[in-house]
């Protein structure tokens, strides 16, 4: 039997080639791992990036703030698979005019034209101990629109007034007259015996919501020359007087107090575009504030000053008081307008009414309130015709008139509750 020689396994050489196999596996696991990485992961420096540029797109301002314009602008092409290029309308703003005036170059140009009034009068009471007064004042603000020391204000400021005081920027004060007014637009004219500084006159009819505008006037009866500022906020509002007429108005979010009453609005060249009246904001409401357009009345403006009153304006020369529900069933008359006095030159008493008719139509208008008479009268000029349909000693009436020419007179009756037409 042959015999063989056992040898022993060498363990010390495998561990050694193991190891180096494990070296070497995990060296070219780990290349092969980065070099994948590399592959799948490339840096921003290593690879061509497709940048988006945006381009800048120059636009001609417009000439001036009632001429801003659209243009068509064309997006700028992307360098990836989008859509094709959109036309879209961009608004342009518009800038400012050459000759437009910082806030502070307006109020140093404005206050010199720019008056605060007093008005002072006698208010009468009457109790079961006879009838007394106590003094009654108003204040609010004007502007001279001459050289000659005319000055413009709000009717409602000096309607009521026995005397009249102004004020200038200087402290000097005046007494003053009154020239004329207008109460169906809420203006009128007074004027003191000095050389005045006129304000610029503009043109409310270039006047855009949004539109800057300046107000400067005797805020609170108090804080003289108070400067506020705001934009329009809307061309036309009708705004109903307490006679019931309608008076067209522009809206302001400018702080207007009482006191500012009559003062004048400026745009943003120093130009005098509106009148403030301050009587028909709320002192519950911020941001409502209405002003007479300039262009409105101007021509009236020069009418009073140079006529005392407004030429062309219509008037039936009556004194009306409305007839309610009530009283027409208590005194079996129809509703309409009771007649309380009359010219004897009007067109009214020329056509055969008298005081006690009641007024129920006008043209094909039905009359029902004072209201009526002067909404309709405001669609008038003086010589138009027109039909008059009234109720008279149980009888109902109609005849044709012509309508006068509105001219200031003294008050037909001292009523509270009457109004003048």
């Amino acid at each position: 039997m042959r015999k063989y020689n056992k040898q022993r396994f060498p363990f010390g050489a495998f561990a050694v080639i193991l190891v180096i196999c494990v070296l070497v596996s995990t060296l070219s696991g780990a290349g092969g791992a980065f070099f994948m990485f590399r592959l799948l992961y490339s840096t921003p420096e290593e690879t061509t990036a497709h940048e988006f540029v945006i381009e800048e797109t120059t636009v001609t301002p417009a000439v001036s703030v009632t001429e801003a314009t659209t243009e068509n602008v064309t997006l700028p092409e992307e360098t990836t698979n989008a859509a094709p290029p959109e036309t879209v309308t961009v608004y342009v703003p518009a800038e400012k005019p050459s000759d437009a005036l910082s806030k502070g170059e307006i109020y140093s140009a404005a206050v010199n034209s720019i008056v605060t009034i007093t008005s002072s009068w006698k208010q009468y009471y009457s109790s079961i101990f006879g009838s007394y007064y106590r003094p009654a004042k108003m204040s609010g603000t004007g502007f001279c629109v001459s050289d000659s020391g005319y000055i413009v204000t709000n009717h409602h400021v000096i309607e009521h007034a026995e005397e009249l005081t102004v004020t200038d920027y200087n402290g000097n004060e005046y007494k003053a007259k009154l020239v004329g007014s207008e109460p169906s637009n809420d203006f009128a004219v007074i004027k003191i015996n000095t050389d005045t500084v006129p304000a610029k006159l503009g043109n409310s009819s270039d006047l855009s919501v949004g539109d800057d505008i300046v107000v400067i006037g005797n805020a609170l009866g108090e804080l003289s020359y108070t400067y506020t500022d705001g934009i329009v906020s809307h061309l036309s509002r009708l705004v109903t007087l307490e006679s019931g007429e309608e008076v067209n108005m522009f809206q302001t979010n400018a702080a207007i107090n009482n006191g500012n009453s009559g003062g004048p609005v400026y745009n943003i060249k120093g130009e005098v575009v509106g009148i403030a009246s301050a009587k028909y904001a709320s002192d519950k409401i911020e941001g409502l504030g209405f002003c007479i357009p300039i262009d409105d009345v101007k021509t009236m403006i020069s009418d009073i000053i140079v006529f005392g009153y407004v030429k062309g304006k219509p008037s039936l020369g009556i004194t009306v008081q409305t007839v309610t529900s009530s009283m027409a069933n208590r005194h079996s008359i129809p509703m309409g307008c009771y007649i309380v006095a009359l010219d004897k030159d009007s067109p009214c008493y020329e056509a055969g009414l008298r005081s006690g008719d009641v007024i129920t139509k006008l043209g094909n208008k039905t009359i029902a309130s004072a209201e009526d008479i002067g909404k309709y009268l405001s669609e008038k000029k003086a010589g138009d015709k027109s039909n008059v349909t009234y109720y008279s000693s149980g009888e109902t009436k109609t005849v044709s008139i012509k309508i006068g020419e509105y001219k200031p007179s003294d008050p037909r009756t001292n009523y509270s509750n009457v109004y003048d037409f």
